[in-house]
């Protein structure tokens, strides 16, 4: 190690407390996402919430449970995501309901471009970061996504220095140079534990399975369905990972040799995410391991970047679809539960791909089958997330609709045979009533 870089490391290191001291009021301050969330950092806002004076945060899923959407923060901080908390909707829309939160819309594709154009200003960069190396090179760790982006356009950058970060591969170099300040922490990264798999779920998965090729490249995220349609490929050859995210399931398929990217057209021999998610396992297997290697999400999202890859296969879910093909995938009715995300940057990347495919995967009911999924309209106040024109491939346990190149009526005959047997009749009724015909006739 050579003694300058490390002189200037101990200059910028500051107490966690001294969060308040760096941060100006009426700043606009970006946050990293997913398990590479400055826990550290951030719980130390929301505890002194108080000293803060108008200064808003922006950040895509946090990997655990954050509390700046509290209604008593108002005029001290505000939260601003573009892909609002997992689990936390509820909270969040009270949030947003009473003002100490609101929502960015945008795909995540063109996150680094709002802040590199100043639509959406960053004063303040906080980033988690490994430790440095021999040179003074930290990483960026599990998320690369828009941290780049939010350095550049940063006036104030502020890093968490976490030991237990994994040293990730890509374009996640960051040299001490480049830092402000540094706040040194010891924190385990959230783990992200795979969510049980019912009957109906497995079935999704294997209808998913039967359209995924030998030698496809994938993209899926977390939860019960994604896991699904990865744990049906287990008899696959040869599948490459060109996903937003990579998550235990798809180390898991590595380790058995499915996942082997050698097949891949685009950066062959190599899995490409923005943001790495799931447990300790998978933590510690991609730590400076090149086999899976982040780029920012501008690059890994952009659709003329994903569909280079030949047979890109997303899979991606919602949560509802109408009779056109309308997916939604972010509220429930008007109340904003989450984002867009990159669902229609790898819907759009894998309708380009030469042999993609797009599957949006959705069981066939919610509310302990009380509700179906599959609605002649979308519920009123629900955001459109994919375009019916975008649609190629729904699945729920029920089968496969493949609505390429179908009429409306097609696409609700298609649809209607694949929601759950005790909606159809209703389905069929209520589409009659508007439209004065059968689609199944």
């Amino acid at each position: 190690m050579t003694q300058d870089w490390k002189e200037l490391y101990r200059q910028k290191v500051i107490p966690v407390e001294d969060i308040v001291k760096v941060i100006p009021p009426h700043s606009h301050c970006s946050l990293s996402d997913g398990a590479a969330d400055p826990r550290a950092i951030t719980r130390e806002i929301e505890k002194r919430y108080a000293e803060f004076t108008d200064v808003s945060f922006m950040q895509g899923p946090p990997g655990e449970r954050i509390d700046m959407f509290d209604p008593q923060m108002k005029g001290h901080i505000r939260y601003e995501p573009f892909v609002g908390p997992v689990g936390q909707y509820k909270d969040y829309w009270e949030g947003v309901r009473t003002g100490v939160s609101d929502y960015l819309p945008s795909y995540f594709s063109s996150i680094e471009r709002l802040m590199r154009d100043g639509h959406y200003p960053i004063d303040v960069a906080i980033v988690s970061l490994s430790t440095p190396n021999d040179q003074g090179y930290c990483t960026l760790g599990v998320s690369c996504s828009y941290q780049r982006a939010a350095m550049q356009a940063a006036k104030i950058v502020i890093a968490e220095v976490n030991k237990q970060m994994p040293r990730m591969f890509g374009e996640t170099s960051v040299h001490v140079s480049e830092l402000d300040h540094i706040i040194e922490a010891d924190e385990p990264l959230p783990v992200i534990p795979d969510a049980p798999i019912g009957d109906a779920e497995r079935q999704i998965g294997e209808f998913c399975a039967s359209l995924i090729e030998d030698g496809s490249t994938i993209q899926a995220g977390i939860g019960k369905l994604p896991n699904a349609a990865l744990d049906a490929l287990v008899g696959k050859k040869d599948l490459g990972v060109h996903s937003e995210l990579f998550t235990t399931k798809m180390m898991d398929l590595a380790e058995k040799g499915v996942i082997t990217a050698s097949k891949k057209t685009l950066h062959n021999g190599i899995n490409i995410a923005t943001v790495l998610e799931g447990t300790k396992e998978l933590y510690d297997w991609s730590n400076d391991n090149p086999f899976v290697q982040l780029f920012p999400v501008g690059y890994v999202n952009n659709p003329m970047v994903i569909a280079q890859n030949d047979k890109l296969v997303s899979i991606n879910s919602c949560i509802e679809v109408d009779l056109f093909g309308q997916v939604a995938a972010e509220s429930f009715g008007h109340k904003q539960a989450t984002g867009a995300g990159g669902q229609v940057d790898f819907v759009r990347g894998a309708t380009m791909s030469r042999g993609g495919k797009s599957i949006i995967v959705i069981n066939s009911t919610a509310a302990r089958g009380t509700v179906s999924k599959i609605r002649v309209f979308l519920t009123p106040g629900s955001l459109v997330t994919t375009p019916r024109n975008e649609t190629q491939f729904i699945v729920t346990e029920y089968g496969i609709a493949d609505l390429r190149g179908k009429t409306n009526k097609e696409r609700a005959k298609a649809l209607i045979n694949i929601a759950h047997p005790d909606f159809r009749e209703s389905l069929v009724e209520e589409f009659m009533n508007y439209f004065g015909f059968d689609p199944l006739r």
